[in-house]
């Protein structure tokens, strides 16, 4: 297995930088579980939700694990799965 470098996303608020991610040191690892295997495409989908909300991200890296440990899902099951949802948490 492979570990992909990700460099963590900030945002300048009132002058601030303030890590996206900081809430919760799990939260990077999750996503990075959930799309592990596919293509950057995914990543960058959660990482676009991030920026809106984290706990939209939170439920969908949540519903991936699940689905991993109920069925083998294939890569390109999980990437639909993630893009889908991801495009409609932003809508």
């Amino acid at each position: 297995m492979q570990i992909a470098n990700v460099k963590i996303k900030t945002r300048k608020i009132h002058g601030n930088n303030i890590n996206l991610w900081d809430h919760d040191p799990l939260f990077e690892r999750r996503v990075q579980n959930a799309t592990d295997g596919l293509s950057n495409d995914c990543f960058n989908w959660l990482e676009r939700v991030a920026n809106n909300n984290n706990d939209n991200v939170t439920v969908i890296t949540n519903y991936i694990a699940s689905m991993k440990t109920e069925a083998n899902l294939s890569d390109s099951y999980r990437k639909n799965i993630i893009l889908l949802l991801s495009k409609f948490s932003i809508f």
